[in-house]
């Protein structure tokens, strides 16, 4: 009898210090991912619906004549315009503004106080299958710098939200960021922002994309 009673107890120990541990896990997980969401730019409605379409409808009447090969990665050939080739004047200025707009959100934001200057942009489509596997800007998983180390600062802007997948995720601590037109992300180029996006699994997936650096002989060109 004694016996079973100090079974009993350890039984109940076990569960109650396997419910605390679980509990404490979540907590502390849910803790992580606000602290993380403090240290990048999320912002809805950053450009708005009817601008997002006009940029899409651009792109889908010029990609086939200004499509290129992108240098580095070639995972990304024939599916950019790069903000140099854009030929459209008004669709220039709107994507002009936009840029200089992010630029200045992320010195605010992350209270740059030396130089910062636009090192890419470019609009992108996912077609159904595109995915990215988890990946920094500015190096590789391993810290060392990779083909684009220069890059501090990096930032997407999705277009439009009618497709399936394409969520964009954090690796660190993980979570996802639901597409939705018009919204912004912004965060470091480093590792400690390891970010991927999940597979297009039906429609297509359109986006700006952005990046930023200290260095003056990267900036990009008009």
């Amino acid at each position: 009898l004694i016996i079973d009673k100090y079974f009993i107890v350890s039984i109940f120990l076990v569960i109650l210090l396997f419910y605390l541990y679980n509990n404490y896990s979540s907590y502390n997980n849910h803790h992580n991912k606000i602290k993380f969401k403090k240290e990048y730019i999320l912002e809805k409605n950053f450009i708005l619906k009817n601008t997002c379409d006009d940029i899409i409808k651009f792109y889908e009447n010029n990609i086939d004549k200004l499509k290129v090969k992108n240098g580095g990665n070639s995972y990304f050939d024939d599916t950019l315009i790069f903000y140099k080739s854009i030929n459209d004047s008004k669709i220039k200025s709107i994507v002009n503004t936009i840029r200089q707009e992010v630029l200045s959100k992320i010195k605010e934001f992350y209270d740059v106080k030396e130089n910062l200057f636009i090192e890419q942009t470019n609009i992108v489509k996912w077609n159904k299958g595109r995915e990215l596997g988890e990946h920094a800007d500015n190096a590789y998983s391993n810290g060392k710098p990779n083909y684009t180390s220069w890059r501090t600062y990096s930032a997407i802007i999705f277009l439009n939200k009618d497709f399936s997948g394409g969520e964009f995720y954090f690796k660190n601590p993980y979570h996802e960021i639901i597409p939705e037109a018009g919204k912004l992300v912004g965060f470091g180029a480093g590792t400690k922002f390891m970010h991927g996006v999940k597979k297009v699994t039906d429609g297509a997936r359109y986006t700006i994309a952005m990046w930023f650096t200290d260095n003056k002989d990267k900036i990009e060109s008009d």
